[in-house]
C-alpha cells in the first residue's frame, strides 16, 4: 500500500463529506502555518490544512505537531489529525555529507483549536479587489466564456458585473490566469490534452487548486460550486492513483510561487518608474 494513501483517502473523505467542502473555501488572516516554527505549508500540504478548515470550521492558521503537544505537555487525545507529507534529509553515515539522502514521510498535524492552544493573531490581510495578474503575466484579455487559448495566448472572461461577487471575478480569471501559465513562454505544461481525457483533467485541478492558493494569498474566498463539474474526474482519477493529487498540487504550489513572483516584478518595476 503506498506511504500516501493516507493523504488520498482523507481527500476524498472530505469530498464526500455531507459538509460539501468543495463549495466554498473561506478567506483566512493567512496561509497555514506551524506555529512553533512559523513554517508555512506548501502545495498538497497547505491544501490538506485548508481542507481541513473547511470540513471542521477552523478559524485559526496555525497547526502543531504531536511533538510539540508532547513536549510542551498539551493533550491531543481523542484527537483526529490531519496528515501532510514531511520533506527532510539526512546522512546514511554520520558526518558524511556524501552519503545525504533525501526521504519523504506521512506525519500528522493538530489545529491549535482542536488541543486547547490560543493562537497569536495575525494581521488582517489587504483584501481588495485587484485584476492585476493578467498585466503581470502579459496574457491578453478579452470578452467572451471563461476560457484560456494557448494558440492566442489569450483569456477570455465576461464583464465583472456578470459575476454574482468580485470573489467569484477574481477566482474565475485567476483560474485562467493559472492555465496561461502553461504556454511554452512560461512554465510550458503540455496544454494540447482533449476535453474528457485525463490530461485535460489534470490540468484543470491544477489551475482551480492554483486559483484556491492565489485566493489565499490575497486573503479572498474561492467558491468552487460553480466548477463542480470537475469534482467527479478528479475523485475517479485520486482513486486510481495516490501521487495523482500530489502531482497536481506540487504543480498548483509551482504556478502560485510563478504568479506571485510575476506581481511582485510588475510592482517593484512601477514602484521604480
Amino acid at each position: 500500500m503506498s506511504k500516501f494513501k493516507r493523504i488520498t483517502d482523507a481527500v476524498m473523505t472530505a469530498m464526500e463529506s455531507p459538509t460539501r467542502w468543495q463549495q466554498t473555501w473561506r478567506s483566512q488572516p493567512g496561509l497555514h502555518r506551524n506555529l512553533d516554527t512559523g513554517h508555512i505549508y506548501r502545495g498538497s500540504n497547505q491544501l490538506m490544512c485548508m481542507i481541513s478548515q473547511a470540513v471542521h470550521g477552523y478559524e485559526s492558521p496555525y497547526w502543531v505537531t504531536a511533538g510539540y503537544c508532547i513536549k510542551n505537555e498539551v493533550s491531543f487525545k481523542g484527537c483526529k489529525s490531519t496528515p501532510i507529507i514531511y520533506y527532510g534529509q539526512k546522512e546514511k553515515e554520520e558526518g558524511n555529507p556524501d552519503t545525504l539522502y533525501k526521504f519523504s514521510k506521512v506525519t500528522n498535524l493538530f489545529h491549535v483549536e482542536q488541543v486547547d492552544i490560543e493562537p497569536p493573531t495575525l494581521p488582517k490581510r489587504d483584501t481588495a479587489v485587484s485584476s492585476d495578474l493578467p498585466a503581470a503575466l502579459q496574457v491578453q484579455v478579452a470578452d467572451g466564456s471563461p476560457s484560456y487559448s494557448p494558440a492566442l495566448d489569450q483569456i477570455k472572461m465576461p464583464i465583472a458585473e456578470y459575476f454574482n461577487t468580485d470573489e467569484a471575478y477574481l477566482s474565475t480569471l485567476w483560474h485562467e490566469c493559472a492555465h496561461s501559465t502553461g504556454h511554452k513562454k512560461r512554465l510550458d505544461r503540455d496544454l494540447t490534452h482533449g476535453f474528457g481525457s485525463e490530461g485535460y483533467a489534470k490540468e484543470e485541478l491544477i489551475a482551480e487548486l492554483a486559483a484556491i492558493f492565489i485566493c489565499a494569498e490575497h486573503g479572498i474566498d474561492y467558491d468552487l460550486q460553480g466548477h463542480a463539474n470537475y469534482l467527479a474526474s478528479w475523485s475517479k482519477a485520486i482513486k486510481d492513483s495516490d501521487s495523482y493529487f500530489l502531482q497536481a498540487a506540487t504543480a498548483a504550489q509551482k504556478v502560485c510561487d510563478y504568479c506571485m513572483s510575476q506581481l511582485d516584478l510588475m510592482r517593484q518595476q512601477e514602484d521604480a518608474a
